[in-house]
């Protein structure tokens, strides 16, 4: 066939870590480096690789990481997500 496309998920996570998160930031620290591996490899075989690396997202992750604790999760997701943000946008500008 020698022609495709792989899109692997990440996160923000992969690119910025975060106290607690030792498992979760490293395996999405993985999942970028073993796609850009990839890309380089499967480049001569037109295949392309793609990483998604979404951020926030309203799920009960931070709910179970703060131990039930609505308020203390939500506020402390969005800070780490507007931290991320602003630490991605400030290395774009290096």
């Amino acid at each position: 066939r020698n022609q495709g496309h792989i899109i692997n998920v990440a996160s923000l996570a992969g690119w910025e870590a975060y106290g607690g998160g030792n498992i979760y930031c490293g395996t999405k620290h993985a999942v970028r480096a073993i796609s850009r591996s990839a890309r380089v490899d499967l480049l001569k075989h037109n295949i392309k690789v793609s990483v998604i690396s979404p951020g926030a997202a309203d799920t009960e992750f931070s709910l179970v990481r703060f131990k039930g604790d609505k308020e203390k999760a939500n506020k402390q997701t969005l800070i780490e997500y507007v931290n991320r943000v602003q630490k991605y946008i400030d290395r774009l500008g290096e």
